[in-house]
């Protein structure tokens, strides 16, 4: 209220525009929004601006800043949207001209208001008929076949002279990573209008075969210059290649050391078969401090954070990198009467690595954790962690980590009888009412990224291979082994001679054996599906049976008066349930999405997901079987995609109520029955679920990252 006066009085001037405001600008006789010359398409190629949405609607009318009219500037518009028609084929396209609808007359204060209407017609499209490419001798006639095949245009597809400028640029590119750099790619295009189609012609000038020169390097001041020509791994002598440029660019960002690198060669001479290079950096800060905090909720307790992550990149002047980080924070608990509890939750964090052993190829790093939280809202625990990793890059896209892993699990507090039995059945050990696990392990990770783009691929497959062998080295130890194994592919499909859509595909599957003494896997240990990069059509870990755990809390009751002022005082018992899934020692799933990019940073999906969870490979059955469907759709943003899904899919035994308790009557509630969980949108409303919930379960993710 205190600043409604002042943004009031800003708001007259905010919209005194010098001449009329264009609240916006649409077309008609171009097509729809997957045309390829749809409204947003033909608003791009236009000088004339809009005004942003909520020029006319209070009260964003305040935050808006009108764009106003310019005839001249559509006049111009007109010939550049007549020109960028033919650029993509529709060489008859003609803007008929342009029309104003008045949406709001002016007044003293305001000025007036007008849609913007322009007719087009764009006519026929011509095709691509033939796309020769010439002066490549015979021994360059692979490369360009190959290059050809994964061009973004092909004769048979509607023209578009962007796309062929993109194809000859990639058999440009092609011809400088097979070491000619001084090749040259011309473009010549004959369009016959009347037969609606194009010739496009590439001549290839394919220069001579040259190697990498000298490589200078400049801007170090306090990283060694060693380690910057171990990371360019540019050999004098080695074939020339752009990619190998690239590819040491990004090696030396890769290093968290420098904020600026340019890899430049010297092309000055296209006579000069050794090529020089220079590698130019600039340091950074290798310092930094990062304070944050926020709130988690796992569905049952809420927790306050607070975190605090010093971070050198470059200790000794070393490249050495070393990390601390530091959580506090507060898990709520609101107890019998009403009151709130508060555990205190914490973290240290702890983490050397040194990135240079094998000249730059091998690296080996210490990571330690010890951490105090919640599990589920059920029971505390404490729990240290040491990693030791040693990592083998073969190439840029291939690379192995394998090193050993501890820990400890240790329940705190007070458990009582119940609960003890609870974790002795959930974790498979009988050690009392001391209560605690270890797990010693040698782990292994194979990470092979052969995609084009590792923010956003639309080619290329993704593969990670995962091996963890648990040994009991004592009574509290476990012996297993667990395997997954995942693999991303993306395909891009074409629709009028672009590749606007992506399939992605994904399989990930997950066996864990045990072996000796060992029967039951720990519970964190075990395999899980379902949630946002899952199965979606079930919130987090829910596919496959689960159990119901409860606690009971005496709460002081009141109830109707005494006298003048008091009241009846009494003492109830209630219920509080945790639904636990059990998990399981087999799982498998599949995922399948079609990707649109379409405009503003936006994309449309269409996805299915299936999988199955079951205890033993032999005990796997069909009825194990789970699935869903849905749609969504991604905003870029800074912090990557924004994604939002909703998932559709059958109703399943697990969304009937919890796991049988069978023989352990300390394993459910001794009052009230073990109710089923909310499982979906519908059954958040008490009234909703049983019969009179939908066929169907709902599920809606609102949430950062792709799915896969």
């Amino acid at each position: 209220m205190l600043f409604l006066p002042l943004l009031l009085a800003c708001a007259t001037a905010r919209h005194r525009a010098e001449g009329d405001i264009v609240r916006h600008v649409d077309f008609a006789g171009n097509g729809g929004v997957f045309s390829g010359h749809n409204d947003y398409q033909l608003r791009q190629q236009m000088q004339q601006p809009h005004s942003r949405w909520g020029v006319l609607v209070w009260p964003f009318l305040y935050t808006v800043d009108p764009r106003t009219l310019d005839p001249e500037r559509l006049v111009r518009d007109a010939y550049r949207l007549e020109v960028w028609y033919a650029h993509h084929g529709w060489f008859d396209a003609r803007v008929e001209g342009w029309s104003l609808e008045q949406v709001r007359r002016a007044t003293r204060r305001l000025a007036p208001v007008y849609d913007i209407h322009g007719l087009v017609r764009p006519g026929d499209r011509s095709t691509l008929r033939a796309l020769d490419v010439e002066g490549l001798p015979p021994a360059l006639q692979a490369l360009k076949n190959a290059t050809l095949r994964e061009a973004p245009i092909r004769p048979g597809d509607p023209f578009d002279l962007e796309l062929v400028e993109d194809t000859r640029a990639a058999l440009e590119r092609a011809l400088h990573d097979h070491a000619r750099p001084y090749a040259t790619v011309d473009l010549a295009v004959d369009a016959r209008p009347e037969a609606r189609v194009v010739d496009a012609t590439l001549s290839a000038q394919e220069g001579i075969l040259a190697r990498f020169g000298d490589v200078t390097v400049e801007g170090t001041e306090k990283v060694p210059e060693r380690f910057v020509r171990q990371a360019a791994d540019l050999e004098p002598g080695a074939p020339y290649s752009r990619e190998a440029l690239e590819r040491a660019q990004r090696a030396l960002f890769g290093l968290g050391t420098f904020a600026i690198v340019t890899v430049d060669p010297d092309l000055s001479d296209p006579a000069a078969e050794a090529v020089p290079v220079n590698v130019h950096v600039g340091e950074a800060k290798f310092r930094s401090l990062r304070l944050g905090g926020g709130v988690d909720y796992d569905g049952y307790l809420p927790t306050l954070r607070a975190q605090l992550k010093l971070r050198h990149t470059n200790l000794f002047h070393e490249l050495i990198r070393a990390e601390l980080g530091l959580r506090a924070g507060i898990t709520l608990d609101p107890q019998a009467g009403g009151e709130l509890s508060g555990l205190p939750t914490w973290g240290v964090d702890l983490g050397v690595s040194y990135p240079r052993l094998v000249g730059g190829r091998a690296s080996l790093d210490l990571k330690g954790t010890v951490e105090q939280n919640v599990y589920t809202g059920l029971w505390a625990y404490r729990r240290p962690i040491v990693d030791l990793g040693a990592t083998w890059r073969f190439d840029e896209a291939i690379q192995l980590r394998v090193g050993p892993h501890f820990e400890v699990y240790t329940f705190i507090g007070d458990l009582g009888d119940a609960q003890t039995a609870r974790q002795q059945r959930l974790f498979g050990l009988d050690t009392g009412d001391d209560f605690q696990y270890e797990l010693t392990a040698l782990d292994q990770l194979l990470t092979i990224d052969w995609t084009n783009d590792p923010l956003k691929p639309n080619r290329g497959s993704h593969t990670t291979l995962s091996l963890r062998e648990a040994a009991p080295l004592s009574d509290r130890g476990y012996g297993f082994v667990r395997g997954t194994g995942e693999v991303k592919r993306y395909v891009p499909l074409r629709a009028g001679g672009d590749f606007p859509f992506t399939l992605v595909g994904r399989l990930r599957a997950t066996a864990i054996v045990p072996y000796g003494a060992t029967t039951q896997i720990p519970l964190p240990e075990r395999a899980f599906l379902g949630g946002a990069t899952s199965i979606r059509g079930f919130r987090q870990n829910q596919v496959g049976p689960y159990q119901t755990l409860c606690t009971y809390q005496t709460v002081t009751k009141r109830s109707g008066f005494l006298g003048l002022g008091g009241q009846v005082e009494g003492t109830e018992k209630r219920v509080v349930r945790y639904h636990l899934p059990e998990g399981g020692n087999v799982s498998g799933e599949a995922g399948l999405e079609l990707r649109y990019d379409w405009a503003y940073g936006v994309t449309f999906a269409f996805f299915g997901d299936a999988g199955a969870l079951a205890p033993s490979l032999a005990e796997l059955r069909g009825s194990d079987l789970r699935w869903s469907a849905g749609v969504g759709v991604r905003y870029n943003t800074v912090a990557g995609p924004l994604r939002v899904d909703v998932s559709f899919r059958p109703l399943y035994p697990e969304d009937d109520g919890p796991t049988p308790n069978g023989a352990i009557p300390a394993y459910t509630c001794k009052q009230g029955g073990a109710e089923p969980r909310v499982y979906d949108f519908f059954s958040n409303f008490a009234g909703l679920r049983g019969t009179e919930h939908p066929p169907f379960a709902t599920v809606l993710y609102l949430t950062f990252g792709q799915a896969f």
